[in-house]
């Protein structure tokens, strides 16, 4: 892997928390690393929150991999139920590739959170 982990800056982290853990544990990814108040890390790290101090949190666009349509379906749901706005529905985004499945939502910092499912479409995702 390139990238060792990353993190976005968040207004409120705490808040942002009840929007991510249960989103992430949808995906199969638990807290794994914390620091009260200050970070709080998913997936043996690879994806934190970190609390903003700048008064500038990130706004940046994420992927997600899904393991299904359907859980890019529940994922999005989800997102929208726990406060997220709407960014784009659930659907095929064949501009990107045949099977390239994705919903789209922003954050509570106005982040582009996606969730993706590729059905074979680079050869090692796995199939609906």
């Amino acid at each position: 892997m390139l990238v060792h982990h990353f993190a976005i800056n968040v207004k409120d982290i705490a808040r942002s928390k009840t929007f991510y853990t249960p989103l992430m544990k949808l995906l199969g990814q638990d807290i794994s690393f914390e620091v009260p108040d200050r970070y709080c890390g998913y997936a043996n790290n690879a994806f934190g929150l970190g609390q903003d101090s700048t008064g500038h949190p990130s706004q940046i666009h994420i992927a997600f991999n899904a393991n299904s349509q359907a859980q890019v379906d529940e994922f999005y749901k989800m997102a929208l139920e726990l406060g997220g706005k709407c960014n784009g529905q659930p659907g095929l985004r064949t501009q990107y590739a045949p099977t390239y499945y994705a919903a789209f939502v922003h954050d509570f910092d106005g982040n582009n959170i996606e969730v993706v499912h590729l059905s074979g479409a680079y050869g090692n995702e796995k199939a609906d």
